[in-house]
């Protein structure tokens, strides 16, 4: 199903991967004082960077003079923008974190901050592995999107259809009927982590992997319970009440991973509530597995290989895995100590990714890359009946969530369009922010151009093209993907990213 190389996806991953080389380097004293092993040949990255902020920011017509203004507004632009990662690394007393950001589809900025291991003086550096925790449904849509504009997948069929073994489901009595569409939007009502009763103070009901606070606070009150009463336990009494969350039993399948909450009762009817649910994504990843006819790990794995994203991998302890970073977490007294050991395989798809900021950067683009390509993506459409309070009149989509276009009064606020998600784990902290720009096609386009007649593969399609034809043409007046991205990764668990990166990309919309 991937060997098309016109899949938008992976037709955008050769305009954006930047191949940057890092080479370990190691100081040591004449006391032998600890290895640190640096972050990459600076002088390398250094004229990458420089390379792609020439081809982001410059047409042939600039000056020499003009370059070297908008080079130097470039430096300033990241020297205000690791200054506030710096500024939020410290207020949470992070071991460390990386960050990245691109402009129109170019890396201008990565940087790691801090230690991937502090035990070990292993400092982060743009290559640095870590969980990316919930931005993993993010991706796991770019694959339910792409069987959907095949017809291998019916969003709007019951979900025993393609997963006979899940229980029919009833709510208050009634027969109800669960799709995979109000699954990927967190309507279908299926519980989070542990089950959520009124008289269980203990209640896993803090979302980790919507890591903001405001979120939090607005969580519905069978989910609410404070980051406070959770410090304030001790951590036998919360890893008890966290036992899915911290996890430890490998999954063999998917299937097996089922057997966690199938037998549940849902929290609300189908389509009338909404409900953050990573176990809903599991269920959506045994509707993959159907429709693709092959395990979701091997799904994903090719999803990774034809996009390009060569340091993203399934969250498995086994395998080596160069540059993976340890994870962090505080005790009672606000000490730093390792995380206990967990194992992701019970939820691949809502939760389970490992990735470095450069694969995020170039997945956020293809991304883009699509939505540009016709200025639509369904994906991106806000869901009735969904919040997520990272903007006015904001909503969840399909795996991600999203701040629509939006000016109340003359003179007022103008809030641009972004899409994103935010991600918590044992251990981590993430986030992928996505800001487009208004794309400036050519005035005219011929009738007999492919783009002038080039209509989606399937009806109810996500603008997931299947030719092998670039269908924007490609020329100085049409610049695809045009926008902003932005990554970041942290080693410490509950930690909200989401502020930090809207306002770094803000600074870089400005240049």
């Amino acid at each position: 199903m991937y060997r098309k190389v016109g899949y938008v996806f992976g037709a955008a991953v050769g305009s954006f991967a930047v191949i940057c080389g890092f080479k370990n380097q190691y100081l040591k004293d004449s006391n032998d004082e600890l290895q640190f092993i640096q972050a990459a040949n600076a002088q390398d990255v250094r004229k990458e960077i420089e390379n792609n902020e020439r081809n982001v920011l410059l047409s042939p017509s600039v000056s020499a003079a003009g370059y070297e203004k908008q080079n130097i507004s470039l430096q300033n632009t990241i020297r205000k923008a690791r200054d506030l990662a710096y500024r939020k690394k410290d207020e949470v007393g992070a071991p460390g974190l990386v960050i990245g950001v691109s402009i129109n589809g170019k890396i201008v900025w990565a940087e790691g901050l801090g230690m991937a291991d502090v035990e070990n003086r292993v400092p982060c550096h743009p290559d640095t592995v870590m969980r990316i925790a919930s931005i993993s449904k993010s991706m796991t849509m770019a694959v339910v999107a792409k069987l959907w504009e095949d017809g291998k997948l019916d969003l709007d069929k019951p979900v025993q259809y393609y997963v006979p073994s899940f229980p029919e489901k009833t709510f208050n009595k009634e027969e109800v009927t669960i799709t995979t569409r109000q699954l990927v939007s967190h309507l279908a009502g299926i519980r989070h982590y542990e089950k959520a009763t009124s008289n269980n103070k203990n209640n896993r009901n803090n979302d980790k992997e919507i890591v903001s606070k405001e979120i939090k606070d607005k969580r519905n009150k069978t989910q609410a319970n404070s980051a406070a009463d959770r410090k304030d336990s001790s951590s036998t009494d919360q890893f008890e009440a966290d036992k899915e969350f911290y996890s430890k039993e490998r999954f063999a399948t998917v299937q097996d991973a089922l057997k966690i909450f199938q037998d549940d009762d849902l929290m609300f009817k189908p389509g009338t509530s909404f409900l953050y649910s990573t176990h809903g994504w599991t269920l959506v990843s045994a509707v993959v597995e159907a429709a693709a006819s092959e395990p979701f790990p091997d799904v994903m794995r090719k999803f990774f290989q034809v996009m390009g994203l060569k340091h993203t991998y399934l969250d498995v302890a086994e395998p080596l895995i160069y540059n993976r970073s340890r994870y962090y977490s505080r005790n009672g007294s606000g000490n730093l100590k390792n995380v206990p050991y967990v194992d992701n395989s019970c939820k691949w798809a809502g939760g389970g990714l490992l990735s470095t900021v450069g694969d995020l950067l170039l997945f956020g683009n293809a991304m883009l890359y699509s939505y540009q390509w016709r200025s639509e993506l369904a994906m991106w459409s806000v869901q009735p009946g969904t919040t997520r309070n990272w903007g006015r009149g904001d909503g969840y989509g399909m795996g991600w969530v999203v701040v629509p276009s939006r000016q109340e009064y003359g003179g007022g606020d103008v809030q641009a369009f972004a899409v994103g998600h935010t991600g918590g784990a044992v251990g981590a902290s993430s986030v992928l922010l996505v800001v487009p720009n208004k794309v400036s096609y050519p005035t005219a386009i011929p009738l007999d151009s492919e783009l002038a007649h080039h209509t989606p593969s399937v009806p109810n399609s996500l603008s997931v093209f299947s030719s092998l034809e670039s269908v924007v043409p490609q020329s100085s007046d049409v610049c695809v993907p045009c926008g902003v991205t932005v990554a970041i990764i942290m080693n410490l668990e509950d930690v909200g990213l989401r502020r930090l990166a809207m306002d770094i990309a803000a600074l870089f919309c400005e240049i």
